[in-house]
């Protein structure tokens, strides 16, 4: 799972995170937009943002959640990784057939077994590595050091800032300019469905056909 880029979606600042299948490397497994205000962490999907955690609820206290479960905080506490003091939180929600999303969630990583809400106790976790720029590497007491080496190293690290993308809405085509070489591309509506996709050029136009109106990534 990576955070890929930011984007706005309704006026707020949104990343974007891809999420692909170690079980078949390169397989697409969809994108999740999410969005942070406050204490307050959602994901956007069915074209409006639901709440996911709250970091400012204590313990005792019971949020309805954007999925339609009630969150309950059963212990708050913190964390050092590297030198950084993070929030951590306790949590009960769901009764483990519909929808679950409990255990310990930490802040700016997540939740630590189940990243999103899931059914019938099909677990993505446990968490294994976590790196970004600002906190560096965290690495879970439930895994080794070599456990995450592979993960690790397989970040991307030569970003291209430079390419940009516009839009002409007179012939309904997108124009890519920046890219150094032959680039596979992927346009994708707001809830992460494919909707074209091939290669691509610099300064090359994507034409569109018979598309609809919205929001595309």
């Amino acid at each position: 799972m990576e955070s890929i880029k930011d984007s706005i979606i309704e006026g707020k600042n949104c990343r974007i995170l891809e999420f692909t299948s170690q079980a078949s490397p390169g397989d697409h497994c969809g994108l999740h937009i999410m969005y942070q205000q406050n204490d307050s962490i959602y994901e956007y999907w069915s074209g409006k943002f639901h709440l996911m955690y709250d970091f400012g609820a204590v313990k005792g206290d019971s949020i309805m959640t954007g999925y339609g479960e009630y969150m309950i905080i059963l212990k708050n506490s913190t964390i050092n990784i590297n030198g950084h003091i993070l929030r951590t939180q306790e949590v009960s929600c769901g009764n483990g057939v519909s929808v679950t999303f409990g255990g310990s969630i930490i802040e700016s990583i997540g939740n630590t077994y189940l990243f999103f809400p899931t059914v019938d106790l099909e677990y993505e976790g446990p968490l294994r590595c976590y790196q970004d720029s600002n906190i560096g590497t965290y690495i879970s007491t439930v895994w080794s050091e070599s456990d995450c080496e592979k993960i690790i190293n397989a970040i991307p690290v030569n970003f291209q800032p430079e390419v940009t993308v516009t839009y002409n809405s007179t012939n309904s085509t997108f124009r890519v300019t920046g890219i150094q070489s032959l680039c596979i591309f992927e346009l994708l509506d707001i809830e992460g469905r494919i909707i074209k996709r091939g290669e691509i050029l610099n300064n090359e136009n994507i034409l569109l056909k018979n598309t609809v109106r919205g929001v595309f990534l």
